[in-house]
């Protein structure tokens, strides 16, 4: 094997080494913003839905989903209260490798937001943030700025979690000043990590791991106070949790709770207003 020496260091291109330099110093900034967001969140006691908007056909999105992965590891060692979802939308799905876990459903929450917050057009990766800020998926600094600019409040509300059976019960309270703002109710089951190979397309060759996709979104009727929730089955529900949030006539996150398999306890909600 042949050494690398003081002389044929000096053989590598210059353009090689600063690429090296500008990558690893990229990496240090994106996980640095990141941490400083987590922090920031975490001590303003608020809630947060950070929605990826991603696909296994885009080659632009595997960085973005590693660093929905990041924002979501730093989030549960803090203990801060960042929901994070990865929404696979199908649009991409022409190039050549059909995403398993992309729906129209998505696609058309995109092109909502699209109208709402407003942007020129849908692309990947992009992240919404609260229904409010978008973001390219990997500008980092441009997600922190968001999660920073999310202003909440913690309200008095409590939703009870239990189960019967495989229904999840859920009631909740809502104060009249609260009801008003509702326009749904929403919930996902979310899978915490797949990894497919991806056989055509932009990723041709690739083994991707996605993190934090959303089995589909559901909305449950604002009016009332006591909801039924199908649990998966036992086999799943190990490798997944639930994302319940409130927002309003145009997208806007109210508040919101995680759950997972292993607690059932009543959840503080917090508020986004």
């Amino acid at each position: 094997m042949k050494l690398l020496t003081r002389k044929s260091l000096f053989r590598i291109p210059l353009w090689v080494l600063l690429g090296f330099s500008y990558w690893g110093f990229s990496q240090y900034l994106d996980e640095q913003n990141i941490q400083k967001a987590v922090q920031n969140h975490n001590q303003s006691k608020r809630f947060s839905l950070v929605e990826l908007y991603t696909s296994q056909g885009c080659s632009s999105c595997p960085p973005a989903d590693q660093i929905l992965q990041s924002l979501a590891h730093k989030n549960k060692l803090l203990n801060s209260n960042i929901a994070t979802l990865s929404l696979h939308v199908d649009y991409w799905n022409f190039l050549g490798w059909t995403d398993p876990n992309s729906k129209v459903q998505f696609s058309k929450r995109q092109s909502f937001y699209q109208n709402k917050i407003p942007f020129k057009r849908r692309y990947t990766p992009q992240v919404i943030i609260n229904g409010t800020f978008e973001c390219l998926g990997t500008n980092t600094s441009c997600i922190k700025k968001a999660l920073n600019k999310s202003q909440a409040t913690e309200i008095n509300t409590l939703v009870t979690l239990s189960e019967s059976g495989n229904q999840l019960i859920l009631k909740s309270d809502f104060p009249v000043s609260l009801s008003k703002q509702i326009f749904q109710i929403q919930y996902s089951w979310v899978y915490n990590q797949k990894t497919k190979y991806v056989s055509k397309g932009e990723n041709k060759g690739r083994t991707l791991e996605n993190h934090h996709i959303a089995k589909g979104i559901v909305s449950l009727d604002p009016q009332q106070d006591i909801f039924q929730i199908s649990k998966p089955s036992l086999s799943q529900l190990n490798d997944m949790y639930l994302t319940l949030w409130l927002e309003d006539e145009n997208g806007k996150v109210i508040g919101g709770i995680q759950w997972n398999t292993t607690k059932l306890k009543p959840t503080q909600v917090t508020s986004n207003r």
